[in-house]
Order: structure tokens, then sequence, then C-alpha cells
């Protein structure tokens, strides 16, 4: 899956070309990984099948916030006639329909953002920047007399080295799936 961001939009970010661009886009696919995993679905604009339980409701959720469109949907691998039993969806991934069974429901669909917003790139470079002027993750460090401190935003009170920084996570909390 392609990065949510280039190597040429972190360099313009950073407003300098880039030693190491192999390294970079490295960076760049686990930073979009990890805004991946934070939001809970892809992001940009891909065709996929999605699995969902169904459980006798008129209404099924999909994990995602841009639904643009549904090809077929299979109810334990058999497909469902469309024609026969309409549905109706909305952008943001909740699929009405006469769901009567409890079966696997199977989903082809399009989804996600083209371009991908720039809220997104934005933390996905900023987040691959900072792995990049400080790969440890140190808060400080001392060489002779000279103390270097950097400042956290990373969510206080857990443990977790690879947690999305607070600020990252505010930012990107409206394109997250619940």
């Amino acid at each position: 899956m392609a990065s949510l961001a280039t190597v040429g939009e972190l360099e313009t970010y950073l407003g300098r070309t880039l030693d190491d661009p192999l390294q970079a886009q490295a960076l760049l696919d686990m930073a979009s990984s990890a805004v991946r995993t934070y939001c809970g679905w892809d992001l940009s604009l891909q065709t996929e099948t999605m699995y969902v339980e169904g459980a006798k409701s008129a209404l099924i959720t999909l994990p995602t916030l841009c639904l643009l469109d549904v090809t077929e949907v299979r109810a334990d691998g058999i497909p469902i006639d469309l024609v026969e039993w309409p549905i109706n969806v909305s952008r943001k991934g909740q699929v009405w329909g006469c769901w009567v069974y409890t079966v696997q429901y199977e989903f082809d669909v399009e989804h996600g953002y083209d371009p991908v917003p720039d809220v997104i790139k934005l933390v996905t470079m900023d987040y691959t920047s900072r792995r990049l002027s400080n790969p440890e993750g140190l808060t400080s460090a001392t060489v002779g007399q000279v103390t270097k401190t950097w400042g956290s935003s990373r969510n206080t009170g857990t443990a977790s080295e690879s947690a999305m920084p607070s600020l990252h996570a505010g930012l990107l909390d409206r394109y997250r799936v619940f």
C-alpha cells in the first residue's frame, strides 16, 4: 500500500533535500501504517473486500469514512441480488438493507480519499520528520556541558514508544472509525 505522503512532499515540508531517500521512504511507510492503524482504516483510495458480521439489523457499518461505491455484496459467499434486495449507502460507511441473517457479509467496495487530505499528509510527514531528527525518541541528551531537550507530544500515562502523539491524535480523530 502506498505511503500517505511522498518523499518529495516530505522534502518540501522539511525545506531540504534528504540524504537517504530510501530511509525516508521506509519511515514514511511506517508512519503511514501508524496513521492507518490509529484511524482504523486505509484512508487512501482503493478497492477491496470488507468482511462484516451481520446481526439481523437494518444497518451495517463498514470500517470507512469515505465510501464511494458498493459493487457487490455476498452473504456467506453467496451473491445478493442488489436489484431484488436494494441497499442504501452513506459516504460515512453505513449500509442500510434487509440483513435478515446473522451471517458473514462480504462487501466489495471502493473507498478512501483521492487525494489524501492535507492534514493526514501533515501528520504522516511530521511523524516521519520526528523520527528522522530524533530516531531514538529521546526526551533529552547531554554531551559534555551541553544538554538538549526535545518537547514531547506523546500521550501521557503510556509506556508505549509507538503511541500516537497526542497532537497527531487530535488532528486525526475526525478520520478515525470506532
